[in-house]
């Protein structure tokens, strides 16, 4: 371990000094010394270029990273992440989001257990739903059409969904319009449902953990919204089969119903104490 602090150390270091010796160069004479400069430091794929020639960076700079990367154990840590291990230490877990990009099927075992088969069942009936509802079969409560999607999440539960609708707008469904909400102040989350309306209206609850405020607040604020403005509340998992959905439809709201008389009677007992 001291050994590899170490090594880390004088890595680091070295990147500095190189830094101490670039900082004054300009980006005119980088593309003067190496005319084919963007034809070695740019990669494609596809469509999509990227170009990292215009950095001040020299092969050497490239070298020291490098080394910076060795020492830090970056690669040995990837192959563990990709072969399962698990690296989450604060949770004592695998990190799986690479199975979720693994279109080659690839097995990724975690104790000694292939996951593709349940991460790919599970996109299957995402991709499902999905097309249920910009299809427009897939109904609210009251039968008519899903017109705005609100996503309640914080951080990276936010910031994902919002680069991924903003990547992909150009092939979204015009009249289906997306919100988000991200901040545990409740005039973020009144001034979305202000725009939308409770019978056309489908809410996302984005968490890895399930434990953030935000997540829980923004639920039971969406939860309470739809119970105040739809005729006849009925909360769904529209993930869930039909025998499922339609159970927890019903016992969901007889939940609400109950817990709206609760709230209503405690309301009225504390304006009568008043």
């Amino acid at each position: 371990m001291a050994d590899a602090k170490k090594s880390r150390g004088q890595a680091w270091k070295a990147l500095q000094a190189h830094y101490e010796t670039m900082k004054a160069v300009h980006m005119r004479d980088l593309f003067a010394g190496e005319p084919k400069r963007f034809e070695k430091m740019s990669a494609s794929f596809g469509s999509i270029l990227l170009d990292y020639s215009k950095n001040i960076a020299t092969d050497e700079t490239f070298k020291l990273l490098g080394e910076l990367v060795d020492a830090a154990g970056v690669r040995a840590e990837a192959d563990r992440m990709f072969a399962g291990e698990k690296i989450n230490h604060t949770e004592k877990r695998a990190v799986l989001h690479v199975a979720l990009r693994n279109r080659s099927n690839t097995p990724i075992l975690v104790d000694g257990v292939d996951v593709m088969p349940e991460v790919n069942e599970v996109l299957g009936r995402i991709k499902g739903f999905v097309e249920r509802v910009r299809s427009g079969e897939w109904k609210g409560h009251t039968g008519k059409p899903i017109t705005d999607i609100v996503n309640l999440g914080i951080g990276g539960s936010d910031l994902g969904p919002v680069m991924v609708t903003e990547a992909l707008k150009p092939y979204c469904k015009r009249d289906l319009k997306v919100h988000f909400v991200s901040n545990v102040d409740g005039t973020h989350i009144a001034e979305v449902l202000r725009e939308v309306n409770a019978e056309t209206t489908l809410f996302l609850i984005a968490s890895k953990t399930f434990t953030t405020q935000a997540r829980n607040y923004s639920a039971q604020f969406g939860a309470q919204f739809s119970a105040r403005n739809s005729p006849t509340a009925r909360p769904s998992s529209p993930l869930a089969g039909d025998d499922d959905e339609r159970q927890e439809r019903q016992g969901l709201a007889a939940k609400g119903a109950d817990g709206s008389r609760r709230r209503r009677l405690a309301l009225r007992r504390s304006v009568d104490e008043r």
